[in-house]
This record gives C-alpha cells, sequence and structure tokens, in this order.
C-alpha cells in the first residue's frame, strides 16, 4: 500500500513538521529549514538527514538558500559544505543537538 493510501486507512499518521537549522560551514552562516515531510513515529527523518538525500550537500544547499531566501547554490553531492546543528519540533522539543558531519547520530562518530 501507498503512503498516502496508509494515511487514509489510518495505518499512519500524517506526515510532522521539524525545524532543521542548517550550518553553511565556509562562513558559519544558519538558516532553518522547515521540513514539512518528516515521521517522527519511526524516526525515519534520521535516516533522510543523516544517511540518505538530505544529508547530500547538493539538497542541503538548496534547503539552506531556499530557508535564507538565497539563490539555489546548484552544488555537486558532496559532504563537507553543510552541516545539521540542530533539529527540533515546532514546540521546541529538541531532537538532535551537535553537528552531524562530526557524530553523526545514524553512523556514530565520523572519522
Amino acid at each position: 500500500m501507498g503512503y498516502l493510501k496508509d494515511i487514509k486507512s489510518g495505518k499512519r499518521k500524517k506526515p510532522d513538521k521539524i525545524l532543521v537549522t542548517l550550518r553553511r560551514n565556509s562562513d558559519g552562516a544558519q538558516a532553518v529549514y522547515e521540513d514539512q515531510h518528516a515521521k517522527l513515529e519511526d524516526d525515519h527523518w534520521q535516516f533522510c538527514w543523516f544517511a540518505h538525500n538530505h544529508s547530500c550537500d547538493c539538497n542541503r544547499g538548496s534547503y539552506f538558500a531556499e530557508s535564507a531566501g538565497e539563490p539555489d547554490p546548484d552544488h555537486d553531492c558532496s559532504e563537507s559544505k553543510y552541516s545539521v546543528i540542530r533539529v527540533e519540533t515546532p514546540d521546541g522539543k529538541v531532537l538532535f543537538e551537535g553537528d552531524d558531519r562530526v557524530e553523526n547520530p545514524y553512523y556514530g562518530k565520523v572519522s
């Protein structure tokens, strides 16, 4: 069954919203991206942000630019230009705080 069918049937909750603070590592600038498609019920957000598509600089650069009102930088794939430094729910519950390029909550310490 697809995701939308699961929601309609009550098997899955609607997506949650999380606030992801991104840091552009070249200058330390920060921007808060509102992820409206996160799923907190099974910690899928961790996989997305720390191990999958949202962990790549090509996507993080776009999210940062959108949040900061800047043009999309159109980065190649890499993993050092942007860090996630905080993830929280809209009501202020902190889900992650640190630097995921140093201590990745999904994989552990980064060498």
